[in-house]
């Protein structure tokens, strides 16, 4: 009896050794599943921190090329305006500078164009005062040589004044002339005759 006490006592003592090793093994291995559970978990973790760090790094390089892309085609822009505003303004300028050159070259040619007929009137007065003057001389030349032979003749002739004056002969007027000097005369003269030689012998007639 006590043999088998004894043996029953073993057997109960190995049970529970194996059954505090299976139970110790469980949670040995309860323990590591639970590390590597633990493991996963913050290896899940970290590669999902390490992912949405990568996406926000290239989201925030993307934002980035995106705003250096903008800035600079708005830069661009601003320049290509600024370009384009010097180019009028430059445009402006030149065919203001243009306009200012043709007037210039209009009023300019205008001025030479009114210069030469000033000219040109001047030199004609000129001319038709000379040529006025000219004729002048000559009619007073020419009055002067024809008083000049009525003096002369004056001298060789009795009686030298011509007498201008007017008759009727029944219903008719007429008007003459006669130069007792030399004896020649006119006596059938029309108004106009009359008056002609009248204004030619004015210096020397008698009514």
């Amino acid at each position: 009896a006590e043999e088998e006490a004894r043996l029953a006592a073993e057997a109960e003592a190995k049970r529970k050794a194996e059954e505090e090793a299976r139970r110790k093994a469980e949670e040995e291995a309860r323990l590591a599943a639970e590390a590597e559970a633990k493991r996963k978990a913050e290896e899940e973790a970290r590669r999902k921190a390490e992912e949405e760090a990568r996406l926000a790094a290239e989201a925030e390089a993307k934002r980035k090329a995106e705003e250096e892309a903008r800035h600079k085609a708005e830069e661009e822009a601003r320049l290509a305006a600024e370009a384009e505003a010097k180019r009028k303004a430059e445009e402006e300028a030149r065919r203001k500078a243009e306009e200012e050159a043709r007037l210039a070259a209009e009023a300019e040619a205008k001025r030479k164009a009114e210069e030469e007929a000033r000219r040109k009137a001047e030199e004609e007065a000129r001319l038709a005062a000379e040529a006025e003057a000219k004729r002048k001389a000559e009619e007073e030349a020419a009055e002067a040589e024809r008083i000049r032979k009525i003096k002369e003749s004056e001298k060789t002739a009795s009686t030298s004044y011509i007498v201008m004056r007017k008759y009727t002969t029944g219903t008719s007027k007429y008007y003459g002339y006669i130069n007792f000097g030399n004896g020649t005369g006119n006596h059938n003269l029309t108004e106009a005759e009359y008056n002609e030689y009248y204004k030619k012998y004015r210096l020397v007639l008698r009514d």
